[in-house]
């Protein structure tokens, strides 16, 4: 339902059709998919996954098109990382998820020593066996980093087990890093139209509402500006 007012709301229907709530399959709430804490990506320092996960963060890609990264996507003297495919449903490769995916990204320094070096065709993020980051590939080294985080986090183990309950939370997903990449960009200082490019998304309506979480850098910044703006206003009245 949420995706047809979302069309309604972009002018892409001319209204919302009478579909009853129960007739909706199941799905989690917007707000599960987060910005997250610099706490969780401690691990991503030694996690085989580390650099896999600071990638979606630092530069705002999308699982799936990491999966589909070779080495002649990264230029290390440009500092850009360009995207032009993903890996789609069927586990084959092919064209980003819509036209705008298809961008090029800014790689940040932080980012720099964590990429691995690969030939230009090789794919650049692969399995701990070395193998291509298929769908099933890609959920189990994302169910071992966020192990780590845990244990990290200090969640007990017995027996090769996790002991509930979990230090991180169950809503926290690769696509989270995304969304944190979002945050961190408007936090920066980049211009919304600007981040929707850098995001690949095709309507700036869905970077705004669904991509940028309220962190308490976000609200000290606001508070900040709002005091400037307000001083300068007083010195006005003064004058």
């Amino acid at each position: 339902m949420r995706i047809l007012r979302a069309a309604y709301d972009d002018g892409y229907i001319l209204k919302v059709p009478n579909v009853r709530a129960e007739d909706m399959p199941e799905c989690k709430e917007d707000g599960t998919r987060r910005a997250i804490t610099p706490y969780e990506l401690k691990v991503a320092e030694y996690h085989h996954a580390g650099s896999w996960v600071l990638t979606m963060l630092y530069c705002g890609l999308r699982p799936q098109e990491t999966a589909a990264l070779q080495g002649r996507h990264i230029n290390l003297k440009t500092r850009q990382i360009t995207i032009e495919e993903a890996r789609k449903a069927t586990g084959d490769t092919g064209t980003t998820k819509t036209q705008a995916g298809m961008r090029i990204v800014p790689i940040p320094k932080q980012l720099i020593p964590y990429l691995p070096t690969v030939e230009p065709f090789d794919f650049v993020f692969k399995s701990k066996e070395g193998q291509h980051l298929s769908n099933n590939n890609q959920g189990n080294m994302w169910h071992s980093f966020k192990r780590e985080m845990n244990i990290a986090a200090g969640c007990r183990v017995y027996r090769h087990q996790l002991v509930p309950p979990y230090p991180i939370a169950d809503d926290l997903v690769p696509y989270c890093y995304r969304h944190t990449f979002c945050t961190d960009a408007v936090t920066a200082g980049i211009p919304i139209d600007m981040l929707k490019d850098l995001a690949g998304h095709k309507n700036i309506s869905v970077t705004a509402k669904y991509y940028i979480h309220m962190n308490d850098e976000r609200m000290n910044q606001a508070a900040v500006l709002l005091n400037d703006y307000h001083n300068s206003q007083e010195k006005k009245l003064v004058k």
